[in-house]
C-alpha cells in the first residue's frame, strides 16, 4: 500500500527539511491550509507545535470524521515545549517526537504508525466483509449436524468392533457419546 504524509510545519524550511528525510516510498503533502475535506486525504500527519496549535479544531474534525480507522498524528517539538503541552494534546496526537531527532528515529517512528494504520484499515475491511457476507445460521447448524452424523457413525463402528476389549467405564463413556450424538444428530 502507497501512504501519504501529510506535513504542517510553521516553517517551509523544516518542512523542506522533513520531507527530505523521509523515505521516497511515500507521498508528501506539505500543507499549507487545512479544510475538513482533507481527512480522507492522506495516512499520517507530521506537524509542529505551532501548527497543532493553529490547527487543533480541525485534527479533531479529522480524527472524527475518519473514526473508527486509526489516522495517526506526529507531533515534533522542541525540548523546550515538551513541558507545556497540554493534556488534551494527547487526545489527538498519537507520538510526540522532540527535536532535534536522528533520521532513523523518525523514520522508525513514522513506519511504526503507517503500519498501525494499515492494520486499521485491514480490520476495517474484514469488518465490511463480514457484514456483507456473514456465515449464515443454517450452514452452521447444518454442518454441526453432518458432523454429529458422522461422530455417531464412527461411535457405533467402534462400539461393534470394540465391545467384547471395553472396560465397563469405558463402554459407558462410548455408549453416552452414541446417545448425546444421535439425539443431537437428529433434532
Amino acid at each position: 500500500m502507497s501512504f501519504t504524509i501529510r506535513i504542517h510545519m510553521a516553517h517551509a524550511k523544516n518542512a523542506a527539511l522533513l520531507e527530505g528525510a523521509l523515505p521516497s516510498e511515500y507521498s508528501v503533502i506539505r500543507a499549507t491550509h487545512a479544510s475538513a475535506e482533507d481527512a480522507h486525504s492522506f495516512d499520517l500527519c507530521v506537524l509542529d507545535y505551532k501548527q497543532f496549535l493553529q490547527l487543533s479544531p480541525m485534527l479533531f474534525a479529522w480524527k472524527s470524521k475518519t473514526a473508527p480507522l486509526f489516522l495517526p498524528f506526529l507531533l515534533l517539538c522542541e525540548q523546550k515545549e515538551y513541558p507545556h503541552l497540554s493534556p488534551h494534546v494527547w487526545e489527538v496526537v498519537d507520538t510526540v517526537v522532540t527535536m532535534p531527532v536522528s533520521k532513523a528515529e523518525l523514520v522508525g517512528r513514522i513506519r511504526m504508525l503507517l503500519r498501525t494504520r494499515q492494520s486499521s484499515i485491514e480490520c476495517s475491511q474484514l469488518a465490511q466483509e463480514l457484514e456483507k457476507h456473514p456465515p449464515s445460521v443454517e450452514q452452521t447448524v447444518s454442518d454441526s449436524k453432518d458432523l454429529l452424523e458422522e461422530i455417531l457413525e464412527i461411535s457405533l463402528e467402534l462400539s461393534d468392533i470394540l465391545a467384547p476389549n471395553l472396560q465397563k467405564n469405558e463402554k459407558k463413556l462410548l455408549n453416552k457419546i452414541i446417545e448425546l450424538s444421535s439425539l443431537d444428530a437428529h433434532s
